[in-house]
Parts: structure tokens; C-alpha cells; sequence
């Protein structure tokens, strides 16, 4: 074999390689939706549901550390692993659930029981978004996840309602209704650390 002809094979098998390696490749999602129901047929779609990044560890509520994963070899799941530090190094606890269907979920006590977890942000119509900046102080921008709340749901004492494409949060306590019924409350643009921020109502 001449020097031209070895350097010719050389270069096919290269190519060849590279090619099986870029056909092999996948990227998986970078965000999940887990979208709230009230039953465990999944027919009601309301309550509180979320936005979480995927393969980002993140600090939830401000003291659990999440990670939310897929899995190439089972790509129909998706893993919450829950761990003790910003790292996400000391796990804690896992919990598996299953894409695209209707399941039960342990994510948050105040969210809703039912639920099905898509691929993507793909928040119910006119559904009040809180997306919280975790990683700043009063700035609103950077990292992120998103708290949602279907329209015209009330929990934890407050209303949450989209009116002509405009969040309208409301205090719904007894005082508050006592004076008239439930209270707005005038969050507009960022809200600041100060007030339970940073971060920014949309619908």
C-alpha cells in the first residue's frame, strides 16, 4: 500500500467516526413542565404547577437543593433528586415520574397531588407565572425556575387571576375580606428580596 493510499484510508475512517459519534449524539430538554390536576385522571387542570431547568442545580424555597435529570436510556422518565448542598452532591432523596402522563408527584406539599410532567414551558391559558431569580438578591434576571398558578385559584390565603393578560395577585384573609373582600396587592415589575423576591408575576 503507497503512502497516498494509507493516508486516503486514514482519512475515510476519521470521517466515518466522526459521523457515527455526531448520529449517536442526543440532547435531552433543558426545561419541564409539571402541569397540576386535580384528580388522579388528570380531566381538571388547575391548582399549582412548575417550570424547573433541567440538569441545573438549583435551590428550591431556599433550603432544598434540586436536580432535575433525564436519562438517555430511559428517556420516557424524568428523576428529582433532592440533595444537601449547592452542589447537589449529598443526595438526599430521588423520585422518578414518567413523561407525558398522568402521575402522582411529591414535589411540593402547597402543589397539587396529580399531575403530568412535559418536555419544554408549556404553562396552562392565562395560568398567573412566578419565575424566581434564586441565585440573586433584587435582581431580575439570570437562573431561574417558574411557580404557576391556573387562573382564578386561590391558596395560601391569596387569588391568583390573569385579568386582560395582566397578573392580579390578591390577599384573601380574613381581615382582608372583612374589609371588602380580597385586597390586591400592587406587585409590579421586580419584586425585591425584601418582599419574598426576586422575582416577576407574568400571565
Amino acid at each position: 500500500m503507497t503512502t497516498t493510499t494509507t493516508v486516503l484510508v486514514l482519512l475515510v475512517t476519521l470521517v466515518v467516526i466522526s459521523s457515527t459519534s455526531s448520529a449517536g449524539a442526543t440532547s435531552g430538554p433543558s426545561w419541564i413542565t409539571i402541569n397540576p390536576f386535580t384528580s388522579l385522571d388528570c380531566t381538571s387542570n388547575q391548582g399549582v404547577g412548575y417550570g424547573l431547568p433541567v440538569n441545573t442545580c438549583f435551590i428550591y424555597q431556599w433550603d432544598n437543593y434540586v436536580l432535575v435529570s433525564t436519562d438517555p436510556h430511559h428517556p420516557d422518565n424524568i428523576t428529582v433528586s433532592y440533595y444537601n448542598n449547592q452542589n447537589c452532591t449529598g443526595l438526599i432523596a430521588t423520585d422518578k415520574y414518567p413523561l407525558g402522563q398522568c402521575t402522582r408527584i411529591n414535589f411540593d406539599q402547597s402543589g397539587s397531588e396529580f399531575a403530568i410532567i412535559n418536555t419544554g414551558a408549556n404553562y396552562p391559558v392565562d395560568s398567573i407565572q412566578y419565575a424566581f431569580f434564586y441565585q440573586e438578591d433584587d435582581s431580575c434576571g439570570g437562573a431561574n425556575y417558574t411557580t404557576f398558578y391556573t387562573d382564578n385559584l386561590k391558596v395560601d390565603g391569596r387569588l391568583y387571576q390573569c385579568v386582560d393578560g395582566y397578573p392580579i395577585i390578591s390577599q384573601c384573609s380574613d381581615q382582608a375580606q372583612s374589609q371588602g373582600g380580597c385586597q390586591p396587592i400592587p406587585w409590579t415589575g421586580c419584586i425585591p428580596g425584601s418582599q419574598g423576591g426576586p422575582g416577576i408575576y407574568s400571565c
